[in-house]
Formats: structure tokens, C-alpha cells, sequence
């Protein structure tokens, strides 16, 4: 089930989830002559692989100003993209290639290079938007018009907000209200909680903290997942399922109370306090088909839980704790069976319904593999605890859609072949 990622400024940078605005100043050399200019620029989505610490952004730059030399305006406008990386939670650095051209004062092209830094004015930590302030530099050989032949420089701050959808790391299946997790509050009470008790020795405050924290965060949705459960049973009545899908979906329900429980014990044990789920708001249930059943059971359930179930495998290997190792083996295990369930769920629907059920599955396919894994940074003391790390996500969620394709074109037959990640980790 997902669960907000912290992520820097620029760096988790997902197809059709990325969007950024910015105005600011910079001072520009054209052709000898100083520029000064107010300049606005604009990123929506990203392009290429989403690999390690950074992602790459395409962005546009417009910009207009004064030659104070002369008092003749200038303008100027820039396409390309920048590179980002993390270099600490709230601060990324950036460098990428630039396709600019200049009019009025000293009119041509050229090609460069801008690169900067760019600072969160907030410590980012949830899906939102966040305000961040730029500082740039531009460095590029004129190639046309006034500018062929010359140097163009220049030095830029800018102000604005930026806004980042996530793939979030998949850990159970909780109910969503526009897309988010409904959740339950944290209330001081212990009656969530396996008696768990890792090693505790040698561990700082602040790492403790952040354990702690990782783990209230999986419990919550693992706890919110079992509504999940309780609703798919609803559905699949009224769809008229058989008795095997909805026993599957009541024993997943109680597999999930397993891992809430597991999970809060963990969270208690590195925070040193109680916590526990109050209550879980109330969610409309949308109104039952067999395409919404097949289409939930897709994302949510063969790629999701089927991810997160080769994500604990992996958070396993590498943990070093014998009871978190305990609680992983666990959640890999039944997080496997719900998968299986979802295969079940989806094979049923297409039987059920048809050519509607089966372009309704193919699509959900589509958009899925349009969503890349997040970018995190996990020190190898927190990975002996449980946490995942980038590596980890992306060779789970890629094996799981290759996994996915080939039972998908099984079930489809007939249907044109799946698209497929590049390769297998």
C-alpha cells in the first residue's frame, strides 16, 4: 500500500505528476552587452528513466528585460532540461543541456548549459507544494544571428512553488478519497501492537525516531487495508462472485489485522511510546462493476501487493534485526496471496464481463507502467531495520510487471502484446 515518500525539491520527478512554477531575476551577457531580466520558468512532467538519486526535468524559460548600456529591450526564451540530485533532504543540485534564443537588443541563438541549486524554503516531507528559491548559472556558445561566434553567460535567482505526485512504496491496499489514503489518527493506547521487541542498542534518538516513524507510517495503511477487504467482499456479493473470492477477500482482511498489529509493535518499540489506530473515517463505496473489480484489483492488487510482497522479500535479505526480519517474512508471505487473490479477481471480471472488462484492464495496464518508483535515500542502519531503498523498489515493481505481462497476455489472448519494462533487474 503506498505511502508518502521524503523527497527534495526537483528530484522525485514522475511522468504527468511533476509541476513547477518559478519568477525571478538574472543578469545576462549578450554579445558584450549586459542584460538584466526578469525571467518566469516553467516544468510539467519528466522524460527519460527515473534512476537512482536524481530524474531529468524538462523545463522552459522565458524571460524579458533592458540593456542598461544602451536602454534597448531584450528578450529571451530557452527550452532543454536539468539533471537533479539529492544532496540533502530540502536542497537539490541541477545541470542540463539549454536551447535558447535572444531578440531585440542582440538578436541569435545559442546552446549551453544552466545548472544551479535549488533550496526548499519548508523541510519537504508529504505530497504538496512546497516553496523553493533557485540560484543559477548559464554558460553557452553562440551559433546564429548577433550571437554567433560569441560567449552568452549569466546569473539568475528565482522564487516559486513546486508540486510532486508520487509512486509511492506499496504496502497493503487502504481505501482512497481523490487518490489519497484514508487513514486512521494515532490515539496513546496499546491495543495494536505484536510484542515486538528489536534491538535497540546502539541506535541514536534521531535514527530511532525515524524507524519509528517509517513504521507508524506502514501500520497506519496496513491498518487502513483492512477496510479494503471488508469493501472488495461488498462488491464481489454484488457482483455475484463465487464463494471462494470472498472467503479469499475475508482471510486477506484478517491477514491485515496480522500486519497492522506487527507493524504498530514495531512503531511503539523504536518510539518508546503507545500508539495506536482511533477511528478510521468513512469512505462512499463506489457503486460495484465488474470493470471497477478488475481495474482496482490490477493496480491495487497484482501490481501493488505483488510489489510489495517482492519489496518485504528484499527489505528482508536485508535486515539485520531478527524481529523485524520476523515481521517481513510475514507481510512477504500473505502479501503474496493477496496478490494471487487479485489475479483471481481480475480473471474472474474479464470471464465475467467481456470484451468491456478486458479493454477496462488493458488501459489500467497502460497508465500503470506510465508510473516510475520514487528516489530514497536510506542509510544502511535504517536498512538493517526494515526500510526500503530505491534499488529495492525499482527491481521489485519491475519484476512484478514482467511477472504481470506475461499472465495479462494469457488471460488476454488474442489481444495485442503488453508493453514491457526495458529489462528484468
Amino acid at each position: 500500500m503506498p505511502a508518502p515518500l521524503r523527497y527534495a525539491p526537483l528530484l522525485v520527478l514522475l511522468p504527468g505528476c511533476a509541476a513547477s512554477g518559478r519568477l525571478g531575476a538574472q543578469t545576462k551577457l549578450l554579445a558584450g552587452d549586459l542584460t538584466a531580466e526578469a525571467q518566469g520558468t516553467i516544468a510539467v512532467g519528466a522524460a527519460g528513466s527515473h534512476a537512482g538519486k536524481g530524474a531529468f526535468v524538462p523545463v522552459l524559460t522565458l524571460s524579458g528585460g533592458v540593456i542598461p548600456r544602451t536602454g534597448r529591450g531584450t528578450g529571451s526564451f530557452e527550452g532543454g532540461g536539468d539533471y537533479a540530485w539529492l544532496a540533502s533532504p530540502a536542497v537539490s543540485l541541477r545541470l542540463g543541456p539549454r536551447v535558447g534564443g535572444a531578440w531585440g537588443g542582440e538578436p541569435g541563438g545559442y546552446l549551453g548549459l544552466r545548472g544551479g541549486v535549488a533550496v526548499a524554503l519548508e523541510s519537504p516531507g508529504r505530497e504538496r507544494t512546497y516553496p523553493v528559491v533557485l540560484f543559477e548559472a548559464l554558460a553557452a556558445p553562440g551559433v546564429g544571428g548577433d550571437l554567433a561566434g560569441t560567449f552568452v553567460g549569466g546569473l539568475g535567482v528565482s522564487f516559486g512553488a513546486e508540486y510532486y505526485g508520487l509512486f509511492r512504496v506499496p504496502s497493503g491496499r487502504p481505501m482512497r478519497k481523490r487518490g489519497r489514503a484514508v487513514v486512521a489518527p494515532i490515539v496513546a493506547r496499546r491495543a495494536w501492537r505484536d510484542a515486538a521487541k528489536p534491538a535497540l542498542r546502539g541506535l541514536t534518538p534521531a535514527v530511532r525516531r525515524a524507524l519509528g516513524r517509517a513504521w507508524l507510517r506502514e501500520a497506519r495503511l496496513e491498518h487502513a487495508s483492512i477496510a479494503t477487504f471488508a469493501n472488495l467482499s461488498m462488491q464481489l456479493l454484488a457482483c455475484g462472485a463465487p464463494p471462494e473470492l470472498i472467503g479469499g477477500a475475508h482471510q486477506a482482511a484478517l491477514d491485515e489485522v496480522h500486519h497492522a498489529k506487527l507493524c504498530f509493535g514495531l512503531a511503539a518499540a523504536y518510539l518508546g511510546e503507545e500508539v495506536d489506530p482511533g477511528a478510521l473515517p468513512a469512505v462512499d463505496s463506489c457503486k460495484p462493476s465488474l470493470a471497477r473489480l478488475a481495474v482496482e484489483s490490477l493496480v491495487e492488487g497484482v501490481i501493488g501487493e505483488g510489489c510489495a510482497a517482492l519489496l518485504a522479500t528484499r527489505r528482508r535479505r536485508a535486515a539485520r534485526d531478527g524481529t523485524v526480519k520476523r515481521v517481513l517474512g510475514a507481510i512477504a508471505r500473505e502479501e503474496r496471496r493477496h496478490g494471487e487473490l487479485a489475479w483471481a479477481v481480475v480473471a474472474w471480471s474479464v470471464r465475467e464481463g467481456g470484451a468491456r472488462v478486458a479493454k477496462a484492464v488493458r488501459d489500467a495496464w497502460a497508465r500503470d507502467l506510465r508510473r516510475a518508483p520514487a528516489s530514497l535515500r536510506v542509510a544502511d542502519k535504517l536498512a538493517a531495520h526494515g526500510l526500503a531503498t530505491s534499488r529495492d523498489l525499482a527491481a521489485a515493481l519491475t519484476l512484478t510487471r514482467l511477472r504481470a505481462a506475461g499472465r495479462l497476455d494469457a488471460l488476454l489472448a488474442g489481444a495485442r502484446p503488453l508493453s514491457l519494462p526495458a529489462r528484468e533487474p
